[in-house]
């Protein structure tokens, strides 16, 4: 039986998602997940092609270069992309699960690309002894990283210095307290890990490559696994271009004085606090960690620290700060670029799927009908969707070292489709566990 409390919370803020979960809820999750990668998703206003075009580009440069066009044409025909993982190997339930839906996904529906962008703006450990840096075990916490546990909260994965490196004894460390249903995965993920040299972002990317490779041995889909750079890319592009929506609605002080009254107004209205408004447009990259902005006197400026950073909020001083990784787009401006003018479907967590709605109407209230090209943008995102949920979904299977101690050193997607067409989604979710303690959609349940 459905959570009803659960159910009419969804219901309120996102009844497209809640609508997925009445229609699957009693059957196999393999349908639920299936039907998010099934449907096509094509565009025909100028903004909305425009926007996906730029999005497209700025992807395929991390494809082989005789892949490009065939990815650049299947993304313009159905764009999906995965926009929950955290920038950290796929040692954690949450970002292993999510990744592993996606795989799923692309493969029952026989698309070649998987497409996945994590975040790098997280500190290497988010709480104690738990974040990017650190490998949980059942018996010992090991810090995978050439740095010391003091540290961590320091540095954000997208910031830190380019000497910090995973520590090689740290695997030798974990095989040494792991338990007998950890050892086999333990290893396996060991065989994975990159031996890229550059960013510590880089790294995780690369070996969660290396991983999803390994276990697709029909060798069904390439995964193109991206953190905020690629965001970077694109934005830069359309501020660039003064035919842009994004260049209109950040760079007109009048529209972008409108943007941040809307933004505020639908904010408000959503219960839940799921919209917190932390940082304008971008968020500052100072001394290895993200840093909190504001906008005062015509200027990007740190909220904490006057002599922090500093950049005028004009086009060609805002792209130079983009250019050298002094600056990242926040989330609203992220999903405004990435998903809701070029109409991608994102697959995200339990947050996204309450905040993209409050983006979505945020940016319907500024196009003005008067103006061709937004109005048919306009009439373009009322009809479409977007919004799905594919985070925190799988719950009710072991961790990802155990899962592939059982399943054995070949263990492939096959097995974990195998696994997943016998469970229903109610059984995977354990019952939508993600959201029955949640801080922000527990105050919705009445």
């Amino acid at each position: 039986m459905k959570p009803m409390k659960i159910m009419n919370a969804l219901n309120k803020i996102c009844p497209d998602v809640a609508g997925d979960i009445a229609d699957f809820y009693d059957l196999p999750v393999t349908g639920y997940i299936k039907n998010i990668f099934s449907s096509n998703l094509a565009c025909q206003s100028y903004q909305a092609s425009l926007f996906r075009e730029y999005l497209a580009t700025s992807i395929a440069k991390n494809t082989a270069e005789n892949e490009r066009d065939a990815f650049a044409r299947d993304f313009m025909l159905n764009p999906i992309i995965q926009t929950a993982p955290h920038c950290q190997l796929y040692l954690d339930k949450m970002n292993f699960y999510t990744v592993i839906l996606s795989c799923v996904g692309s493969i029952l529906t026989r698309k070649n690309h998987l497409i996945a962008i994590h975040s790098s703006a997280v500190t290497l450990e988010s709480r104690r002894k738990f974040g990017p840096a650190w490998l949980n075990l059942k018996k010992a916490n090991i810090n995978l990283l050439e740095l010391a546990n003091s540290r961590l909260q320091k540095y954000s994965v997208c910031a830190v210095d380019s000497t910090v490196s995973i520590n090689p004894n740290a695997f030798v460390s974990a095989l040494s307290h792991a338990d007998a249903d950890e050892v086999s995965g333990l290893k396996f993920f060991q065989t994975t890990m990159s031996y890229y040299e550059g960013s510590l972002s880089r790294y995780f990317l690369e070996s969660n490559k290396n991983l999803i490779k390994k276990m697709d041995r029909s060798n069904a889909i390439s995964p193109i696994l991206l953190d905020e750079n690629v965001i970077v890319d694109l934005v830069v592009k359309l501020l660039s271009d003064t035919n842009s929506l994004i260049y209109r609605l950040i760079l007109d002080p009048v529209r972008r004085e409108k943007l941040d009254e809307n933004f505020c107004h639908y904010a408000s209205l959503q219960r839940g606090n799921f919209v917190v408004n932390g940082t304008y447009y971008f968020w500052g990259v100072r001394d290895g960690k993200i840093r909190k902005l504001k906008f005062h006197a015509g200027y990007l400026i740190e909220e904490t620290l006057a002599s922090g950073i500093k950049v005028k909020f004009d086009q060609a001083n805002v792209i130079s700060a983009l250019k050298e990784g002094t600056v990242i787009p926040n989330l609203f401006l992220m999903y405004l670029v990435m998903s809701v003018i070029p109409q991608v479907k994102v697959i995200g967590g339990t947050r996204q799927i309450a905040y993209l709605p409050c983006f979505k109407q945020t940016l319907l209230s500024l196009l003005q009908s008067d103006i061709e090209d937004e109005r048919e943008l306009k009439e373009e995102i009322l009809k479409t969707r977007t919004n799905y949920w594919g985070a925190k979904l799988i719950e009710n299977l072991p961790l990802p070292i155990e899962l592939i101690s059982r399943l054995g050193s070949n263990c492939c997607f096959d097995d974990i489709i195998e696994l997943l067409s016998g469970m229903t989604l109610e059984k995977v979710s354990a019952g939508l566990l993600a959201f029955q303690d949640h801080p922000k959609w527990s105050v919705l349940y009445e």
